[in-house]
């Protein structure tokens, strides 16, 4: 009996946590319950995608939480353009059709505004569970964390109900999001510490390409809804988005896209955590016909043939031995003092590297190596001799 009335006020705060989101969010009506159905459907789904690709890579909360981050930083972008959206309309639209759309601002802005509380009382209430003692916060804490992860869900299917103002808000606000959203994180961010550069080119690319269809698909559904002699236009739009789509996959999984556009328009390089020059030191000896897995932990030496390797030693060239990249791509660095992981990500974007004829290693030479698992390297020669050089290794993942 006890443990029943204990549970009461946590089954309380669930409710009302559940309540105050399905109040704030869940609109009556829908402009195009199809696609509204069609976009619900892609986020679910590419959801489960990112998780179900990610798990060999790393923890699956860790991948949640990217999940939610992404999702949290594409409601801000989208606040920021609905903002604008909304005063370029406010000013330009007048007559009737302004006032109307007026009338449905003010419930948008305020589920908006809604929306930042609760997650602001979510983020505090988490605070508060560390530093406070008192009973109450875990109950408010509760409550924000399921009004949170309920905001998600309506977000996803209603998007604040923007096309109540204008039935082009929607799709235009929707794409506009995307693609910034994908600009910086292919671009700027580069994919997570120790996540292969393909699987990651594939979520993105995927997710853009998709998302970009289905947007197509409502904007010009809007568009042509009164003549029915262009109802046809809309989906042969979006079927021709998709299959664009399904190429960009076929060119991501095949490895075209990552040897076009990593180093000059992608960053397939991930930006070091600790933003410093920490890193993981390893010294290995690499035999001649020998080579180094630099994604390995700790790196590791193998044979030549083995498709791991990173970084070969041998002597096939008639200019002798050779040092030189395998599956990633390897610059040489020329400045004074040793580079951080900043100083190699910009050489590895900015210099063409070295190719496959390398270069012959002497001690005191230092490289950068970029790898398909999404490590950057320092690779700091020790040692040269014929039968092998001893290599210092530090690893930013």
């Amino acid at each position: 009996m006890a443990g029943f009335l204990l549970f009461l006020p946590f089954a309380a705060a669930i409710g009302f946590g559940a309540s105050w989101a399905a109040f704030a969010w869940r609109l009556d009506r829908e402009a195009n319950p199809l696609i509204s159905e069609i976009a619900l459907s892609r986020t679910v789904v590419g959801f489960a995608f990112v998780v179900a690709v990610s798990l060999p890579y790393r923890a699956t909360d860790d991948t949640v939480d990217d999940v939610v981050g992404k999702f949290d930083e594409s409601v801000v972008v989208a606040l920021a353009v609905m903002g604008v959206s909304f005063a370029v309309l406010y000013v330009a639209v007048v007559g009737t059709a302004g006032d109307r759309m007026r009338e449905e601002m003010g419930p948008v802005l305020w589920r908006a505004g809604t929306a930042v509380a609760g997650f602001f009382v979510w983020w505090f209430s988490a605070q508060q569970l560390r530093l406070s003692s008192n009973a109450g916060w875990p109950l408010i804490w509760v409550a924000a964390t399921v009004f949170f992860f309920s905001s998600l869900w309506f977000i996803a299917r209603y998007w604040f109900g923007i096309n109540r103002v204008h039935p082009l808000l929607g799709p235009a606000v929707t794409a506009i999001t995307t693609v910034v959203l994908s600009v910086r994180e292919l671009g700027f961010e580069g994919p997570p510490a120790g996540f292969p550069v393909r699987i990651w080119l594939l979520i993105n690319v995927g997710g853009l390409g998709t998302a970009l269809s289905v947007c197509a698909w409502e904007f010009l559904e809007t568009v042509v809804a009164e003549r029915r002699d262009l109802s046809w236009v809309p989906r042969t739009i979006a079927i021709v988005g998709a299959i664009g789509t399904v190429a960009a996959v076929g060119l991501v999984v095949s490895g075209a896209v990552e040897r076009a556009a990593c180093g000059s328009l992608v960053r397939c390089t991930p930006e070091p955590e600790d933003g410093g020059t920490a890193g993981e030191t390893t010294v290995v000896t690499v035999p001649m016909l020998g080579g180094v897995d630099l994604d390995a932990r700790p790196p590791a030496v193998a044979s030549i043939a083995d498709p791991a390797v990173d970084l070969a030693y041998d002597n096939s060239y008639a200019l002798g031995s050779r040092l030189h990249p395998t599956t990633g791509r390897a610059s040489l660095w020329t400045g004074a003092a040793a580079p951080g992981p900043d100083d190699c990500v910009a050489l590895l974007r900015s210099s063409p590297g070295l190719g496959s004829a390398g270069v012959v290693p002497q001690p005191g030479l230092v490289l950068c190596v970029g790898t398909p698992g999404g490590a950057v390297t320092r690779v700091l020669v020790r040692r040269a001799a014929y039968d092998g050089v001893a290599l210092e290794t530090t690893v930013w993942r």
